[in-house]
């Protein structure tokens, strides 16, 4: 490992501990307990897709990539997939108007930031 790696391997265990917290992560009847650091994107511009977005703003949960493994395969977010707190709020995983559902936090792929949507109680 390089310095660089190392010291990204810190900041990754420090950031957990510090301001992670443990979430469920649902795709279908499949689900995996987490750990993820809360976070927000905001949007400038509206999507070329058709999608509506009344909001600009977007909860983002940043993963460790290699911890999101769903019936024993690591898997990459997607539209429809769910993230459950602890408080009970679920957020559902929708693409940021770059089309995605989720981004590389960096170049070295230290985490996922998944883009989700609070859902609201009905």
């Amino acid at each position: 490992m390089s310095l660089l790696d190392d010291a990204l391997a810190a900041h990754v265990t420090t950031l957990n501990v510090a301001a992670g917290e443990t979430v469920t992560y649902r795709r279908g009847s499949s689900n995996v307990s987490i750990t993820a650091v809360v976070g927000q994107s905001q949007f400038d511009e509206v999507a070329t897709t058709g999608e509506i977005r009344p909001l600009s703003k977007t909860v983002d949960f940043l993963v460790k990539p290699s911890a999101l493994v769903l019936d024993s395969a690591t898997v990459l977010p997607q539209r429809g997939d769910q993230i459950e707190k602890a408080d009970g709020s679920v957020y559902d995983v929708l693409p940021g108007t770059e089309g995605t559902a989720w981004q590389y936090s960096d170049g070295r792929k230290t985490f996922l930031r998944i883009h989700c949507v609070k859902r609201v109680a009905s």
